[in-house]
């Protein structure tokens, strides 16, 4: 007889500090962590606002699970990111980290609404 004893995994944490700025264009790399994976071994998933991450090729997981790059953070992408650490017992989310997105100012244009008279 085998006893097999299940078990939560621990609460992750993302080794960054809340708020990152970042400016736009650059690259931005998450980096998570989880002092114990349970059994069965937990695995390991991103969110973004609560929800799942955009699905496109500028948001990079590493094959663990452990690492998101986002790839020329865009202003969209200025949001609160959390990772997730799921097994059959309980899925456990770390705290979340702000990302704030640094821009340039937009180019001014210079509109005309009426005929100007230069005397």
């Amino acid at each position: 007889v085998q006893l097999v004893v299940q078990f939560a995994p621990a609460k992750p944490t993302i080794s960054q500090s809340s708020p990152v700025t970042v400016t736009e264009n650059e690259d931005q790399t998450l980096t998570c962590s989880v002092s114990n994976l349970g059994n069965p071994a937990a695995t390991i998933s991103w969110l973004q606002d609560g929800g799942a991450l955009p699905s496109h090729s500028r948001f990079n997981v590493s094959s663990d699970g452990l690492t998101l790059t986002i790839t020329g953070v865009l202003r969209a992408d200025a949001a609160t990111y959390s990772c997730r650490a799921t097994n059959d017992v309980r899925a456990e989310t770390s705290d979340g980290v702000q990302i704030n997105v640094q821009f340039a100012p937009a180019k001014p244009t210079i509109s005309q609404s009426s005929p100007v008279t230069v005397t």
